[in-house]
């Protein structure tokens, strides 16, 4: 999906979660240019940091 994703356009932000702590699937989504990495269970505050650093780039080239 993020290759998909990345097709469309190089600079949205996207956050990865999931419950799978494989080292392949990792390396291969940070090769991809993810924002993030958030594991399950998700930690609300965490996913929250992680969203404002993601999108703050993106407002503020738009600014």
């Amino acid at each position: 999906m993020i290759k998909k994703i990345r097709e469309i356009d190089e600079d949205i932000p996207v956050i990865v979660t999931t419950a799978h702590q494989e080292t392949t699937f990792l390396m291969q989504s940070i090769e991809l240019n993810i924002s993030a990495y958030v594991l399950k269970p998700i930690d609300i505050y965490k996913l929250e940091e992680n969203l404002i650093k993601a999108i703050e780039p993106k407002i503020l080239k738009n600014n």
